[in-house]
């Protein structure tokens, strides 16, 4: 939300901390009442015999995308003023590991 609020410059700091918040809630709240907050549902993603969240997840992830790129192309969005933090793509692999069997283990 940071380049789009900066560009319009009418949104305010509480007022954009209010909308995180609400935006947080109900991504939270549609996730919980989807079921994909399951946790069988998240361990059957490891087993391989259920593949929503993995559906889900790369949906929002092509839908940001497509987002992203369009509100650029049409001028809303300025794609220089988004920040990508640097990748230290070994330790996320670890991570993701450590998080993984973590969950399979609480799933089991």
């Amino acid at each position: 939300m940071g380049p789009v609020i900066k560009l319009a410059g009418m949104i305010n700091s509480p007022v954009d901390f209010f909308l995180a918040v609400c935006f947080g809630f109900f991504f939270g709240f549609i996730l919980e009442s989807s079921g994909l907050a399951n946790c069988r549902k998240i361990a059957g993603v490891f087993y391989f015999y259920d593949v929503t969240v993995v559906q889900v997840m790369f949906t929002a992830i092509v839908t940001a995308v497509l987002l992203l790129y369009g509100t650029s192309a049409m001028g809303v969005l300025d794609l220089s003023l988004l920040y990508v933090p640097d990748t230290y793509i070994y330790s996320y692999i670890l991570a993701g590991f450590i998080l993984g069997a973590g969950m399979v283990m609480g799933g089991y």
